[in-house]
Parts: structure tokens; sequence; C-alpha cells
């Protein structure tokens, strides 16, 4: 999470947050750093006008289709990756109509059924994706 306060306090739009531009490290105290990479489709959102259509389509924050958006649209992917972890599957039926997005109920079950998982983060994923 400090990584994305990082990048909002800094008006970054990555754009094309997945798992394959998330870098982790074990520190010797045992803590968990987490980096961020590939800012290629990164923007600044003082600089530009965010209504360009960019980023890994699994990972795509339906509002990137819209062609109006800010720096939120990081958010949905971060909810996708922890969906990812804890169920293993994808919450979104990638056979879908490329211009919408339709949430996979049977993941989603999948998540609500799962009993050590903290209805906290069971939520924040929700809110996010």
């Amino acid at each position: 999470m400090k990584a994305y306060k990082y990048l909002y306090d800094e008006g970054v739009i990555h754009r094309d947050m997945k798992p394959d531009n998330v870098l982790y490290n074990l520190l010797e105290n045992g803590e968990l750093e987490i980096k961020i990479c590939d800012f290629g489709l990164a923007t600044n959102t003082l600089a530009t006008k965010s209504n360009t259509i960019a980023g890994t389509r699994l990972y795509l924050a339906p509002e990137i289709l819209t062609r109006k958006y800010d720096d939120k649209v990081d958010i949905y992917p971060l909810g996708v990756m922890m969906f990812e972890l804890l169920i293993g599957d994808h919450p979104i039926e990638v056979e879908c109509d490329e211009n919408q997005f339709k949430i996979d109920n049977k993941a989603v079950e999948k998540l609500l059924e799962k009993e050590k998982v903290a209805p906290v983060l069971i939520e924040f994923i929700m809110r996010c994706i």
C-alpha cells in the first residue's frame, strides 16, 4: 500500500498494474518490501488528460474504457491481484465483450466461502473491483 500511496502522492497513474509489475523482497528484519516496476504506460495526472485506453486486459479497470478516468484506476487491479492470491482464479469473465466487464459470480462465491479470510479483507477486495 505504501507503493500505491507514493504513486498517488506524486500524481502518477500507472495504468498497467499486474502481478508481473509488482516485485517483492523479504528483508532481513522479516518485512516484505514491495516495488512497482514498468512505468511505460504511466502518465502524470497533472500533466495530461487521462483519455487513452492503456493496460493489460485482465487487470484493466472498467473506467479506462470510458476514456475518462483518474488515478483510482490503479485500485481495481490491486483488488484483482488480491482476489487471485486468495482464490487462484480471476474475478472477471475474460470471454466477455471487449467493451464491457462481467463479474464471474462463481469466482466471487469462492471468495465469500473462504472461512479463514477476514471479512474486512473480502470487503476491501470487493470495493476495489
